[in-house]
């Protein structure tokens, strides 16, 4: 299971104060099976609030989540493990800048 707490701030550019979400947009934690399915999830999340680039906020976490028991007590514990950083496009990077997965095809137009 993978997770991303999403995060938006005002384009500065625009106007925008860029200590707060744009107004009406509000920050999800998403989970998913898959990085594939995280990504389309933060895809949906960025059309449904007409976010640009400059409302992406830098450094958004991409966590794995992984869950252990204990043998003896039969207790589970989960873990998140961090991935890397989400970019806008959907791109996947660790911390040494590998990317661990593309970003998502530009839609066509018409």
């Amino acid at each position: 299971m993978y997770t991303l707490t999403t995060r938006a701030r005002g384009n500065p550019d625009l106007g925008q104060d860029p200590n707060v979400p744009p107004h009406g947009v509000v920050n999800l934690a998403l989970y998913a099976p898959t990085l594939l399915t995280l990504q389309a999830k933060v895809a949906a999340w960025i059309a449904t609030n007409n976010l640009g680039g400059g409302n992406w906020w830098t450094g958004t976490t991409v966590f794995r989540l992984e869950t252990t028991t204990n043998r003896r007590s039969g207790r589970s514990h989960t873990q998140s493990v961090l991935i890397g950083c989400m970019s806008y496009n959907g791109r996947v990077w660790t911390g040494n800048s590998i990317e661990v997965l593309p970003a998502l095809a530009a839609p066509q137009e018409g």
